[in-house]
């Protein structure tokens, strides 16, 4: 699914702000099974890079979980706005699950709107959010996923993704979305229309290097049937990471930890955990 103004093009104008645009990798699918729809992810890059400049810093906190409802966000363009108020919104009270996903993305929308239009002129550069959130529990979930952005030509954009019948991507957005959307679909054509092919052509497109300005390690979060948003620890390329930042000795007891292939892993062992589903490759990726 093409976005206009996000994956095919930059915007004709000169200045930091066309730069500071589209400089990041993040994706948004279901995971549906026999029975309907099961889950929703988010995956970002780490990176962050700067105006005119070939520096880079692989440490930047992309994507967020709410701790007191069912809603999880990533984000892409110019960190301020997003960095700021979406931490607010995943570890405050301010969402809740005792109102409908409409009414909590209304306040997400109200809430990010109000803090990015007092910003100066001269500071307002693109961005957009990817919000998640599920309605319901249990067989009774109802996911649903916006687009919410802002750009100097077009204004305030928010729009609804429909959610297809199967695990397929939903949305691929910054300066990786192509490659993201083509290792996915390569993964998915060797692994099926599953979940994890979906994450694992963003791990082979963010391994491979061919976005400069993708990088680090992938960030992953998530919503399932029952329950809050979730963040996850990733086994990648042989290493642990947390949000981006490797961390050999993190043992937080509710963590899970996925790997590449999305299979639960042995935070200790880095391997798939006694039991766990395997989901093999049949070539190397």
């Amino acid at each position: 699914m093409e976005h206009p103004g996000v994956t095919s093009r930059l915007l004709p104008v000169a200045s930091i702000a066309v730069w500071e645009i589209y400089l990041t990798s993040l994706a948004a699918w279901p995971g549906i099974d026999s029975r309907g729809a099961s889950t929703m992810y988010i995956v970002s890059d780490s990176r962050l890079s700067w105006p005119r400049s070939s520096g880079h810093w692989d440490y930047g906190v992309k994507v967020f979980a709410c701790k007191e409802s069912a809603d999880i966000f990533g984000y892409y363009g110019d960190v301020l706005v997003p960095s700021m108020v979406l931490p607010r919104l995943a570890e405050a009270s301010v969402l809740s699950d005792n109102v409908g996903s409409d009414t909590r993305h209304s306040t997400v929308h109200a809430l990010v709107k109000s803090a990015a239009d007092v910003l100066p002129v001269s500071r307002k550069f693109e961005f957009g959010i990817v919000h998640a959130s599920r309605h319901g529990k249990g067989m009774k979930s109802q996911y649903r996923l916006w687009h919410l952005r802002w750009s100097s030509i077009a204004g305030w954009a928010d729009a609804e993704e429909p959610m297809g019948s199967n695990s397929a991507l939903l949305i691929h957005l910054g300066s990786g979305g192509r490659i993201i959307r083509n290792n996915a679909a390569s993964s998915q054509a060797e692994l099926g229309i599953v979940s994890r092919g979906v994450f694992t052509g963003f791990c082979d497109g963010l391994t491979s290097g061919e976005d400069p300005d993708s990088g680090g390690a992938p960030q992953l979060v998530g919503l399932y049937r029952h329950g809050t948003g979730r963040h996850f620890g990733i086994v990648y390329c042989g290493r642990k990471y947390y949000r981006g930042i490797e961390s050999p000795s993190l043992d937080l007891p509710d963590l899970q930890w996925k790997n590449e292939l999305l299979e639960d892993c042995d935070p200790l062992t880095r391997a798939r955990l006694p039991g766990a589903q395997a989901h093999p490759r049949l070539r190397k990726g």
